[in-house]
């Protein structure tokens, strides 16, 4: 499934995939959707305003779901509801729905993965939701994402039961470690983290040998080290090469944390520290098949493509200023 930001054209796909699911909740006697909520007008006005998204068949390229991100909650039904995190920077979001002959495939899934991606990148920590107290396959659904019951709603003149509920997105911090890593020190232990992570993605991910990756330099290195919760999930090292010039090596995010910009934080981390310590220029040998993404932060390729480590690369570089 492919998902993209709805379009007004997309209007009437949404309300029949709503429709449909509305129907099949009915014959389990749950109402949960109709003409009043969500109304045409309500749907083109989040369309408008950029909150709904769609999921699209890669077969037949036709709309097969939807859902509603961070068009707000309602302040006087949940001023009640003990969120977690007391902050006004969350997401709360409404009307998944999957067309019934397309459920069991792992759509709801796959949207639910994409809006926590798009909270984390945007730096949000609490996601909301209501969920119909009725519908137990639905809570448990939630449950099984690590949502939790945050107390409960009624709309409808307290006809229709809803139960809040809130995920909090483990904080994001970077870690600058510098030497000397001597047990039992805290820097010994990031260190030690530090070196986990690059034998997994490169020794083990990438083959690399490890005398290449572990060349002897570490120990008289600065790094930086990016926690997501209690979790180590990336790192950068820092040598300066002179007086003007720091090259960024050993860039790594395990597997799991990809594509949640962490790469993307580390070097700005590192970018940040070069122009406190007034170093004008940074420089790194990146691996080839990340040129255009090193290239959207502000570097430059330079010369010819070589081979480290039997692995294709270009050297790149990058001048205080250009960083995005």
């Amino acid at each position: 499934m492919f998902i993209r930001k709805a379009e007004s054209q997309d209007r009437e796909s949404i309300i029949n995939i709503i429709s449909q699911c509305s129907k099949q909740l009915l014959e389990v006697g749950i109402e949960q959707w109709d003409s009043e909520y969500p109304s045409k007008e309500m749907i083109s006005k989040d369309i408008a305003n950029g909150h709904v998204y769609v999921g699209i068949d890669e077969e037949s390229e036709s709309l097969i779901s939807t859902i509603t991100i961070g068009s707000g909650s309602n302040g006087d039904f949940h001023s009640n509801i003990n969120w977690e995190l007391d902050t006004e920077s969350y997401i709360f979001f409404n009307r998944l729905a999957v067309l019934p002959q397309h459920q069991g495939k792992g759509y709801a899934s796959q949207f639910m993965d994409f809006v926590e991606t798009f909270a984390e990148k945007s730096g949000i920590r609490s996601l909301r939701l209501d969920a119909r107290t009725e519908y137990p396959r639905v809570l448990d659904m939630y449950k099984s994402r690590g949502y939790l019951i945050r107390g409960d709603v009624s709309y409808r003149n307290g006809t229709r039961h809803y139960t809040s509920m809130e995920k909090i997105i483990p904080e994001t911090k970077i870690e600058f470690i510098q030497p000397p890593y001597k047990t039992p020190s805290k820097e010994y232990r990031q260190f030690q983290q530090i070196l986990a992570i690059r034998k997994e993605v490169f020794v083990v991910g990438q083959n690399v040998d490890p005398a290449i990756d572990q060349d002897g330099k570490d120990s008289e290195l600065e790094h930086f080290l990016i926690m997501r919760g209690k979790e180590a999930a990336g790192c950068l090292r820092f040598r300066p090469l002179d007086n003007s010039t720091v090259k960024l090596e050993r860039i790594a995010i395990l597997s799991k944390f990809r594509g949640l910009g962490f790469g993307k934080k580390l070097v700005q981390a590192a970018a940040a520290e070069a122009g406190r310590r007034n170093y004008r220029n940074l420089t790194m040998y990146a691996q080839y098949y990340l040129l255009d993404y090193y290239g959207n932060l502000g570097f430059s390729a330079v010369g010819e493509p070589f081979y480290e480590a039997n692995i294709k690369h270009i050297k790149m570089n990058y001048s205080r200023g250009s960083a995005k």
